[in-house]
């Protein structure tokens, strides 16, 4: 019979997020002043947190209700219709990009992620492009995490990476 630490889970969960609180907070604040469009890329389980987080606070119909920065969601397909859509959305408007992969390699989220950041890179600059990147990846290791250092992005990690997060 497992034994029963889903808790060191639960409590490695509640001293991360107590520890990235204030610079989450602080990024946010960013966001908001300095975009219209936040464009967040991911695939699966890396980014279905974040959206369920901003669908059970703002509501699912956020982006038509609500006066605040639009949130958009993307990298989850190949299909280059809805990658253009996203690059319509953007079009004449500030934005900034989180992105959000474990490894930084799964093909959907890199290859979005790869045209949003040239096209934010032609909009503004490479440098104020830096400013608005954002990186939810592994804290120690992967593509994206060592891409994310490299450039100066701000880095959020994935709270857990141990089967101690999983119930026993």
């Amino acid at each position: 019979m497992p034994a029963m630490t889903s808790w060191v889970g639960l409590t490695c969960l509640l001293l991360m997020t107590r520890k990235s609180l204030p610079a989450s907070k602080e990024a946010a604040q960013k966001i908001r002043s300095d975009s219209d469009v936040l464009l967040v890329a991911g695939i699966g389980g890396s980014y279905l947190g974040a959206r369920a987080v901003v669908e059970a606070v703002k509501g699912l119909y956020h982006n038509e209700v609500d006066d605040g920065p639009k949130i958009y969601f993307c990298g989850n397909t190949i299909s280059p219709t809805a990658l253009n859509d996203i690059i319509k959305l953007t079009k004449g408007k500030r934005f900034s990009i989180n992105v959000i992969s474990k490894s930084g390699t799964t093909t959907e989220t890199a290859l979005a992620f790869r045209v949003l950041r040239k096209l934010l890179e032609d909009s503004v600059g490479v440098e104020e492009a830096n400013k608005r990147i954002y990186a939810t990846t592994d804290r120690a290791k992967g593509t994206l995490k060592q891409l994310a250092t490299e450039q100066g992005w701000p880095t959020s990690s994935f709270p857990m990476t141990s089967a101690a997060a999983t119930p026993s």
